[in-house]
């Protein structure tokens, strides 16, 4: 096994079963440990990503989710990730007698010269295999991830999408294709060169947009569509500043102070020191009222549904209108971004300057008066 050529999320390779033994008995030692301080009314929805748990040996696999079941029960929705080159019969056979109730696959591309350029572990027919393997044996919520931005191919990503949506799965991700500083795709000059440019990218982006449209999938986050009802209700999460605890080697939480705060948590990304001691292997830091009000900017408009102005208020008791004026109206002149209803948010040109539009409100908000608390979660 190794890392795909583009990936800069944090992953370990040589790794053997006493050592994924030990990190499951890790992240279940310290997610025990987290409930017992937080004590959380409930708990809504989970997920175990990092695109490799389909990697567990299924005997361990089941083991895991029996006893996270008992401590957590039953919630709303339960995603797990799998990689198609290591999905089996035994891993699904183990995912289906525990309480998780969608898979998230990473096809990335069914192009099997694409996925070698992507440095993906198999190719296509492996993708094939895991697609067969679903058909017959997972009836629960279905998510797939595709990629965008790679080496152009006339119609690929089109096609892509068409082979994706094949069965009717509720969700689809496309992701662009970013070069990462400290992933071998940025050590490798010649790749690089072969990625289109920016006016080849938004063209095909624009189709894939269109196409999804015309099949039924909504684009309700940047990068995110589903068939009405079948949004990832624990992204949703993140996007609405809901509290979120991460457990694992370099995860991230934020999670309330206790005191009308936000705290930020960040896992080590060192396996073997998480490993030492996986109950205390973090650091924390209380967010100031400024980056935190920026985050739900942040984080709200990359959402169709945007900002909500009486959530903003009852947390921050600000009118979020009020700290960019000059930036929202420029945007709503230039027809980026809609306020009404009580929101504010991107339109579905906006969709795709988010980043800008974001720039523009962080410049602006730098200079308010920040001098008050806030009250999260309210």
């Amino acid at each position: 096994m190794k890392r795909c050529s583009y990936c800069d999320f944090y992953s370990t390779t040589g790794f053997n079963n006493e050592i994924i033994t030990r990190t499951l008995d890790g992240i279940l030692m310290s997610l025990k440990s987290s409930l017992s301080l937080l004590r959380p009314r409930k708990i809504s929805t989970i997920y175990i990503g990092g695109g490799t748990p389909s990697l567990i040996p299924p005997k361990a696999l089941g083991a895991f989710l029996e006893a996270l079941n008992s401590m957590v029960g039953a919630v709303e929705e339960f995603t797990i990730e799998v990689n198609p080159e290591s999905l089996s019969r035994d891993f699904l056979e183990a995912v289906s007698g525990s309480h998780v109730n969608r898979i998230s696959l990473g096809v990335q591309t069914y192009s099997d010269e694409l996925l070698t350029w992507l440095g993906r572990p198999a190719g296509a027919s492996a993708v094939d295999r895991a697609e067969t393997l679903l058909d017959r044996l997972w009836k629960r919520r279905l998510s797939r991830d595709l990629l965008a931005a790679i080496p152009y191919r006339e119609d690929r990503l089109s096609r892509d999408i068409d082979r994706a949506s094949a069965d009717f799965p509720g969700h689809i991700s496309i992701y662009e294709l970013t070069v990462e500083e400290r992933s071998p795709l940025a050590g490798n000059p010649k790749k690089v060169k072969e990625l289109p440019d920016k006016e080849v990218a938004a063209l095909e982006w624009e189709s894939a947009l269109q196409r999804l449209d015309e099949i039924g999938y909504a684009r309700y986050e940047v990068s995110n569509f589903a068939i009405p009802g079948e949004e990832s209700r624990h992204n949703l999460s993140y996007w609405r500043m809901q509290p979120y605890l991460g457990v694992g080697p370099g995860a991230f939480s934020t999670i309330p102070s206790g005191k009308g705060s936000a705290v930020r948590r960040i896992e080590t990304g060192n396996l073997q020191t998480w490993l030492s001691s996986p109950k205390d292997s973090y650091t924390e830091s209380e967010l100031g009222v400024r980056d935190f009000a920026l985050e739900h900017f942040l984080m709200g408009m990359r959402v169709s549904e945007g900002i909500s102005g009486e959530h903003f208020g009852r947390v921050f008791g600000l009118d979020p209108a009020k700290l960019a004026p000059r930036a929202l109206s420029r945007r709503i002149a230039s027809k980026d971004v809609v306020s009404e209803g009580g929101r504010i948010r991107p339109s579905a040109q906006g969709m795709d300057f988010v980043d800008s539009i974001l720039v523009d409100f962080a410049l602006e908000m730098d200079a308010f008066p920040w001098s008050r608390s806030y009250d999260w979660p309210s």
